[in-house]
This record gives structure tokens, sequence and C-alpha cells, in this order.
């Protein structure tokens, strides 16, 4: 059978970040492996930015599918229904499939969209739920009784149970990379493979999606899966053997270090056999210095970390979070102390956050010196338990705004506060770190005044705005050029943190 994945890779927010080279996709890796392993046909309709009607239309014949399955986030979900219906409109006999994150945490949402254009509905893993999909029909058989789908039958849902995950990870053929125009992906271009060797968190932090993906599966107890330390090497040794451009590879697993023993056993063999400069995502909770010894020895030089809130009753209370500032402040330290740099990923416009209270996630930053802070506007991904504090306060806005990040009502809190939060977050960062440098009289009475400053409500907040996306999008333009120009210079330059965003 001819199988068309389709993929909108785009976001819908301002970010003058935004690459137009699209990402990897390892749950779309995996599937097409899946598939082509059984005989299949799998096509990729990479959408790296939105499209009308004509050109997806064309793109749709030229592969003639029997089957097109959408990936889908929910901040694109309108999106793809769109896209679906257009399929439907011209090619009534293609079967239609959604999976991806917003099926999986609100499948009613999804069937009880208005005129939902979806004959399957995906829920969870999907690659044996596809491929038992694809034969039985085939081979024209009833396929209404596949777990993990929702079949659509008589204008309505027949709902099935949640088939458990994939225990060994190892059984999975290697991501079929080759799926993508890999070479010309935007970390392939600046000479980095994206890599995930495990699946799943051991963490329940309340605004993430693992906590509530954890629940849909019979077996949740497996949840965090990882491949042999000898399967994860092949993993690796696939990319670097069909690509030698790749001089760096980037773990995007949750926790590259979830699990000790596989940990260090793993990072001797990729010591021997790959021996690439890596980067790594790592947990302030899980924090032990041989495990920073190992990386360093291992050739990282950068760790990930989440700290999302400097603010305790926010961290603690509301994101679940239970992590002192002081074993944050040690773990990025020992990292620095290594040789080792940091990047953390922050929040901003949380449920009963303020610029207050914002305030001490910035200076959280400045005291852990990072060498890259990232700053995310907090968005409620459906059914998770943070979704459903934010629901509870009242802060749900009738109507999100993917465009401008607008997805509270908080009084406290109003969006424009939130936007200049955002938008100021790097240069605030920098200034109180320069201030903590100076001598203690100076410091303490410099930065009450700045606190005040920072946290007037009446300060110009849309002009200062403005002049930050203007500087915001200069920096990103200068650097997307030398990433053009030069990608050795500019990951040459990323790599000592001069691209400090």
């Amino acid at each position: 059978m001819n199988v068309l994945l389709i993929y909108p890779d785009y976001t819908t927010r301002w970010d003058p970040d935004e690459s137009p080279y699209g990402y990897y996709s390892e749950g779309l890796a995996s599937i097409s492996a899946v598939l082509k392993r059984a005989g299949h046909n799998v096509y990729l309709l990479h959408l790296k930015k939105s499209h009308n009607k004509e050109y997806f239309v064309e793109e749709i014949r030229k592969v003639s599918p029997d089957i097109a399955a959408f990936t889908c986030r929910t901040t694109l979900f309108k999106d793809v229904c769109q896209y679906a219906n257009w399929i439907k409109e011209d090619f009534g006999e293609i079967y239609t499939l959604i999976g991806g994150y917003h099926p999986t945490l609100a499948p009613k949402d999804v069937a009880s969209s208005k005129g939902t254009p979806f004959d399957f509905i995906c829920i969870g893993e999907g690659e044996f739920t596809l491929l038992e999909l694809v034969d039985m029909l085939e081979n024209n058989s009833n396929p209404e009784g596949i777990r993990n789908l929702w079949v659509k039958r008589n204008g309505d849902y027949k709902i099935n149970p949640v088939r458990p995950l994939i225990s060994n990870l190892d059984e999975l053929p290697l991501p079929d990379i080759d799926l993508f125009d890999y070479a010309n992906l935007y970390s392939p271009r600046l000479n980095t493979a994206p890599v995930i060797i495990n699946r799943g968190c051991p963490f329940t932090c309340t605004y993430c999606c693992n906590h509530q993906f954890r629940k849909v599966y019979p077996n949740s107890n497996h949840y965090v899966r990882i491949r042999s330390p000898e399967g994860s090497i092949k993993y690796i040794e696939n990319i670097i053997n069909k690509y030698p451009n790749i001089k760096i590879i980037n773990f995007m697993d949750n926790i590259l270090p979830v699990n000790k023993d596989w940990f260090f056993e793993f990072i001797e063999m990729y010591k021997e056999r790959i021996n690439l400069p890596f980067i790594a995502r790592y947990h302030a909770a899980l924090h032990n210095k041989e495990v920073v010894k190992a990386l360093k020895e291992a050739g990282c030089y950068q760790v990930h970390f989440g700290i999302e809130s400097g603010n305790d009753q926010i961290r603690y209370k509301i994101l679940k979070r239970p992590i002192p500032k002081e074993k944050m402040i040690e773990a990025l330290n020992d990292c620095h102390r290594a040789g080792i740099t940091t990047l953390t990923y922050n929040m901003v416009g949380l449920p009963y956050e303020d610029k207050k209270k914002f305030l001490e996630t910035v200076k959280l930053n400045a005291i852990l010196d990072a060498g890259r802070c990232i700053l995310s506007i907090f968005f409620p991904y459906p059914n998770t338990t943070l979704y459903e504090i934010t629901k509870a306060g009242g802060f749900l806005t009738s109507k999100p705004d993917y465009i401008h990040e607008k997805y509270l009502d908080q009084p406290q809190f109003p969006h424009q506060h939130v936007l200049f939060c955002h938008r100021t977050f790097p240069f605030m960062v920098r200034l109180y770190r320069l201030i903590n440098r100076l001598p203690n009289v100076i410091s303490k009475h410099l930065e009450n005044t700045i606190d005040r400053i920072y946290t007037n409500t009446h300060l110009p907040h849309n002009t200062l705005i403005a002049i930050s996306d203007g500087i915001n999008w200069l920096y990103s333009w200068s650097k997307r050029l030398l990433a053009n120009l030069s990608p050795n210079i500019y990951q040459w330059l990323r790599r000592r943190m001069v691209f400090s965003r």
C-alpha cells in the first residue's frame, strides 16, 4: 500500500528563530521504518509552512496514496483539519488518519470537532497500529477492532482499547531518516544529528504531556524505555555512516542519564565507537558528580536543564517540580567546573504568576549563569494537570490566539506584561548577572532600583516590546545568514556561547 505521512512542521506564533528548513521527527521516521520493513511504500509530505489548497492537492496527487496519516500538535489542529478536508473534497477514496500529541491528549475534542474529516484517530504510539491498519486495508479486512484506533462508523467513532507500550525499543528497526530530505533539515545543515534513544520521563510535572500520556497505556509502569547500549550505538552509527558531515550529536531525550547503570555502560561505548562532541538533557533532581564527569570525558560540551520558574510556590505547588534552588545551582555549577556549558528552559505566563514572581525566574537564571536561557510562553496542553488548574482558576481565554501566544486571561498578569517579560528576558538576565558581580553595597541598591522599574505596571510595555522585537529579529537574521554562509563557523561560535539565545 501507498502510505503518505503528512508533517505540518511550522509554528503559528511570532518566532524570529523559525527555520525554513524543517525539523526531524523521530516518530514519523520510526513509523516509516516499520511500514517499509513490512513491504509498504511510505512517502512524506513535509509542510514547512502553511500552504494553499492548490499546492497541497497537487502534492497529494503526485503520490496517489491509499491512506494519508497526519501528525498533529494542538496549535495546528485547525490547519490539519483543513488539509484533511481538502483530501476528502478532491480524493474521497483516500483514508485519512490523525495521530500525535493532540489526538492522544484530547481524542474526544478531535472526534467531536464539527465535520471532522478523519476516518481514524490514533491514540499513543503509532508504529504497530499503523502497520496493522495498513495490512488490514490492503487485505480488505475490517479494521474496526484495531487497538489504539478510534474508527469512524456511521458518523460516529468506535473506540478501541489502547495497546501496551512498546517495551523493548530494540525490537524496532532503525528509524528511516531517509524519509526526510535529511541533509537539508535545520540540524544536519549545521552538521548536527538529532538523536532519541529513550522514550518517556519518570517525572510528573503538571505542565508536561508526559504524565498524561502515561495514563493512556495499560502498562504505564514501563513508560520509561531505553534502547540497549549496543542498540543505541548502532542507531547513531547508522546516521553518521550515511551522513559523514555530522560532527555533533544532539541527544533530544528528555533525560539522557535517566538510568545510571545504563548510562555508564553506554557512555563508555560512545567514547570508543562514536567519539563526537554532543549535547545532552539532564535533570537537577538526578544530579550526580560522577555523571557530569562521565559526560565531560565522553565529549559533552553542553547540558540542558529545565528550570521553568524561579518562584518556589509556583515551582513546588503549581508545576510539581520540588527541586530546591540550591540543587539547581549545584548541578549547573558542577557542569561549569567540569568545562561543560549549560542551557536552561524557562516559562512565563503561568497560572497565578505576575511580573514580581517572574522576576524571580530572571534572578535565578542570573545566578545560574547558564550560557543560554530559553523562555517560552506557557501553553496549557489539553487535559494535563496544569490545564485543569488553569481552567479551575478561570484563566483560560475563550479563544486562544496562537499567533500572539495569548492562552490565558489573568488580571494580575495582563498579556502585554507577559510579552514584555518574554521579549526582554535575555537582556534582564544579563543585567542582573552584571549587578551580581558588583560590590555588595552597590549591587543591593541598584538591584532594588531595577526591581521597582521592572515591576512597574505603568511602563510603556508596547513600545518596549516593539523595540525588543526589532532587536530579536535582527539578531536572528544575522544568525541565519551566518549559518547559511558558513555552518562550521556558526557551529563554532554557538559552542562558545557567542550566540547566547
